[in-house]
């Protein structure tokens, strides 16, 4: 037993930092260091390191206030910092001058910040994977953690995080009860090699390798998915025409004309399709034809193409989400339930893809009756529905006469959206094809940002998709069938099929590439296939590849960038035009330039075509092409713009291994060196999406998560979005998107502060006013370091409501307006409860879901059968209800919320009047 003698413990406690002192001594430093010195410098060469340990004051790696140690055979305390000094010192001896000891220090800060984080002193195993997950995404500054938008690469620091010696230094001053468990390092490995495929979708081995994995995150993926949804919209009917008309076009020329050269047939056919004129088509044997022949074929295509077209259009066009919207307004149902666009979805699909269980008069008849239970009447009828829909997505009939023109138009904006990879400039069919290419990637990562699978689980056709009626008696109101896919996870499941639910949207999304692609009922309907497809079902490597394929366009292309440009364009004029002064006007309509939603657009903007040059360099139609152009640049045969590139995001022994043995590269230094010249770029992954969706689940009431997929998620419940991350790795994929969440969250919102208009209300709001007020925030930076400080150490955890957002706040679990003797019971969620809590953070994507989720309580309020005391607990909802809303309007400036703020004043004094007559 170790004996503690307080008297010698100041003499022990002396000899102990003496010891480290004079390690300290034998390092190359300007002046001397000591452990009493919070900062060490030391000099290599010409170049200077410095450990800052200050680290090490911050709360949030205070895990204990002290550390027992036992020194020659008794006890003394150290503080926390010295502590860490004593580990680095231990695990650095001699190499503190090299750049690995502040890599070691940082993992020791965040290896700390975990500790305080789950309250312990020492993690258990299940504990390990959380904690490699944390040292991926996260970084420790000088006040918090701080979420990191790209993981950084083994080398520069998990190589560093030597458990063997951590576990030794313990044992040596008898704390083996402190930190991380004495296992066998097969645990260790394990852990980090589960985190390294949650967090990045890549193997231990493929991330010491160099493999590494940007956070797309929702800031940016939510705009990408709507410029997938734009594009795929926009352009889905004119590209599945051209695929139809191109496998059909032999057989029908031979049905109407004896011509049998079918490559002539085909090159005509896409020419046309293109928009290119007869006379210049660059192909000698087309020029060759006789003048009829080429003119019959012409014909032929433009007939058949419209045909084909004009079958898809109308269909298309009715679930086109603006059209949907329009068909909710024109019936007066109320743009702002959750429910009515799905129900009007339900409705064009048992018209246009017929009945499942369930008839059109029976869907609208139960619909009627649940709105007659929420007192709205509705009194048209099925054939009033058909009209409006149809008057809605009427299309003018596409005609011979008028495709060419509308062809060329098409073709123009779809060969736009992608660059000719690799440096070749296409020809013919190969124009066509990556054309109509960029179409179907625009759907296909849509349907992957709306369900956050992995690359390797979208083989699946129309046929493994199966239709049911919805037996939930409320969710069926207004979504009559449930849909699931039944196909195999190889991560979880191997080849055993799982059934998993998709929302109506997402089906209609695969019926479309379906079609689009030529898939028929057992063909994978996501992607179209190659003509030497081995293994059609295998979607990882297709996957990929169209995920990635229309970075460039949303670079270039995306509606939001495109029209900055023009506001800045115009506004550079020193005159302008009536026709550009009412365009400008337009413009900033749309845009307040000086909002902090339009400066974060703009920067975004920015920041992703300054880095796609970047990215440009290493896409191509195979890895190869990134090896060429590393082989060109080591021999001095590339450009000098890319060469820039590469001399600047390059490494010195990167750049010595290319001059050195550059022919010589394997596929998987590339595919490291690639990596390594991508780190701290945003460009999208199927995994990132993975990041984004579980991002976007937790915002999804919110008003900026992306319109496509906020149309997609909105009406959902926690059921759907919790059996989607049951398994492990998306559990972790979850809880790091949590804690991305939480910091825009707070962010954003305390960003807003400096803003003369905000969409914020409720107790964080006010909450974050105090902060503002009592600690005088100036600088930007300042309002920066303040909400990584809130976002990474008072907000415990988030729960998305339609209502509200509840921010749970470290040391307001008592005061919690669901608590229960001290503990937040957070799935007792309600308007009643929420929001007059402290912890509710409302914004303006709130609005709608306050204004639907207290209907019961307007109308009870109004009703004049109801008794009083039924009246008074409805009131105790509504006055904080009017309260926030209030206080929306105040804080943005915006009329938008009067209507509903004047109806809930009449409401609440309805009811309050007969209350005081009855109880008087």
């Amino acid at each position: 037993m170790v004996k503690t003698h307080t008297s010698s413990n100041s003499e022990l406690y002396e000899s102990f930092i003496n010891i480290f002192n004079d390690k300290l001594q034998a390092q190359p430093t300007e002046h001397t260091v000591t452990m009493k010195d919070d900062v060490w410098k030391f000099i290599y060469g010409r170049a200077a390191h410095i450990i800052d340990f200050t680290l090490f004051n911050n709360s949030y790696t205070q895990f204990v206030k002290q550390i027992d140690l036992i020194f020659d055979g008794e006890q003394i305390q150290i503080s926390t910092i010295e502590f860490a000094k004593v580990i680095i010192l231990s695990l650095m001896e001699g190499k503190l001058h090299n750049a690995n000891a502040v890599r070691a220090l940082e993992c020791i800060a965040l290896l700390f910040s975990f500790l305080k984080v789950k309250n312990v002193e020492r993690l258990s195993r299940e504990d390990l994977t959380d904690m490699y997950s944390m040292m991926l995404s996260e970084d420790p500054k000088n006040t918090n953690l701080v979420s990191r938008l790209f993981v950084p690469s083994y080398q520069s620091r998990l190589s560093v995080f030597d458990v063997a010696n951590i576990l030794r230094v313990l044992k040596v001053y008898g704390c083996s009860n402190l930190l991380i468990p004495d296992l066998h390092p097969k645990y260790y490995t394990q852990a980090l090699n589960e985190a390294c495929l949650s967090v990045m979708n890549i193997t231990l081995s493929d991330y010491r390798e160099g493999g590494s994995f940007n956070f797309l995150g929702l800031d940016t993926g939510r705009h990408f998915s709507d410029f997938c949804g734009e594009v795929f919209e926009s352009h889905s009917v004119y590209a599945t025409a051209c695929r139809l008309t191109y496998t059909c076009i032999v057989q029908d020329v031979r049905k109407h004309i004896d011509y049998k050269t079918d490559y002539l047939i085909q090159r005509i056919c896409v020419e046309t399709l293109m928009g290119v004129n007869l006379n210049d088509i660059k192909d000698d044997r087309v020029n060759s034809m006789s003048s009829n022949k080429k003119e019959l074929i012409y014909n032929r295509t433009l007939k058949l193409f419209c045909k084909h077209y004009n079958l898809i259009a109308h269909k298309a066009n009715a679930f086109k989400l603006e059209n949907v919207n329009s068909i909710v307004k024109k019936l007066n149902l109320s743009d702002m339930r959750f429910d009515n666009q799905e129900f009007v979805r339900a409705m064009l699909f048992t018209s246009y893809f017929g009945e499942h269980g369930k008839s059109r008069k029976q869907i609208l008849k139960e619909y009627k009756s649940f709105l007659r239970a929420s007192q709205i009447e509705v009194e048209w009828d099925i054939a009033k529905f058909d009209e409006t829909v149809n008057h809605i997505t009427q299309t003018s009939t596409l005609t011979p006469e008028s495709a060419f023109v509308f062809c060329r138009k098409e073709f123009e904006c779809c060969s736009s959206l992608r660059i000719y990879e690799g440096g070749i400039e296409l020809e013919g069919s190969q124009k066509l094809y990556h054309a109509l290419k960029g179409v179907e990637s625009a759907g296909t990562t849509l349907f992957v940002a709306m369900t956050g699978w992995r690359a390797s689980e979208f083989g699946f056709s129309l046929n493994n998709i199966d239709i049911n009626v919805n037996q939930d008696v409320l969710d069926s109101l207004y979504t009559p069938n449930r849909f699931s896919i039944n196909w195999v996870v190889p991560k979880t499941s191997s080849n055993t099929p799982l059934n998993r639910e998709i929302t109506l949207a997402t089906y209609l999304l695969a019926t479309q590439l379906a079609e689009l692609n030529l898939s028929g009922k057992d063909n994978p309907c996501l992607y179209s296939l190659e003509a030497k497809t081995k293994f059609p079902n295998e979607s990882k490597s297709p996957i990929d590849n169209r995920v990635e394929t229309l970075w460039f366009g949303f670079c270039t292309k995306y509606s939001m960038f495109v029209e900055l440009d023009e506001i800045k364009q115009l506004n550079s004029k020193h005159s302008l035009s009536s026709i550009e002064q009412t365009r400008l006007a337009h413009l900033l309509s749309l845009y307040d330039m000086y909002s902090l939603q339009t400066k974060l657009l703009v920067k975004l903007k920015d920041k992703v075509r300054a880095e796609l040059p970047r990215y440009q360099l290493t896409r191509g139609k195979q890895k190869l092409t990134f090896k060429n152009q590393l082989i060109r640049y080591a021999t001095g045969k590339l450009s000098s713009k890319e060469s820039k590139l590469f001399d600047e995001y390059l490494s010195k022994e990167t750049k010595n291994l290319l001059r050195t043995s550059s022919t010589k590269l394997h596929s998987a230094a590339v595919k490291g060196i690639r990596n390594e010249f991508l780190e701290g770029i945003a460009y999208p992954t199927t995994h990132a999406l993975r990041h984004m969706w579980a991002e976007a689940v937790l915002r999804r009431y919110r008003g900026d998560i992306g319109k496509f997929i906020r149309a997609n998620f909105k009406h959902l419940d926690e059921r759907f979005f919790m059996a989607y991350i049951r398994n492990k790795e998306m559990k972790t994929v979850y809880k790091i998107a949590e804690r991305n969440v939480i910091n825009s969250i707070v962010r954003h919102h305390l960003l807003s502060q400096k803003e003369n208009q905000r969409d914020y209300a409720g107790g964080f709001d006010s909450y974050l006013n105090k902060v503002v007020k009592f600690t005088k925030i100036l600088s930007h930076q300042e309002y920066i370091n303040i909400s990584e400080k809130i976002g990474n150490n008072r907000v415990e955890a988030i729960k998305a409501n339609a209502w509200g957002t509840c921010l749970l706040r470290v040391g307001t679990n008592q005061h919690a307006k669901c608590s229960e003797d001290g503990i937040p019971q957070r799935h007792n969620a309600s308007p009643k409860l929420c929001l007059g809590c402290i912890n509710a953070d409302i914004s303006e994507g709130n609005f709608n879901g306050i204004v639907v989720y207290t209907r019961a309580e307007v109308e009870a309020c109004r009703n004049e059968k109801l008794p009083p005391f039924v009246k008074k607990q409805c009131v105790k909802v509504l006055e904080p209800a009017l309260r926030q809303v209030t206080k929306l309007r105040k804080n943005s400036g915006n009329d938008k919320y009067d209507k509903f703020i004047n109806h809930l004043m009449e409401s609440i004094e309805m009811a309050k009047r007969e209350i005081d007559e009855t109880y008087a």
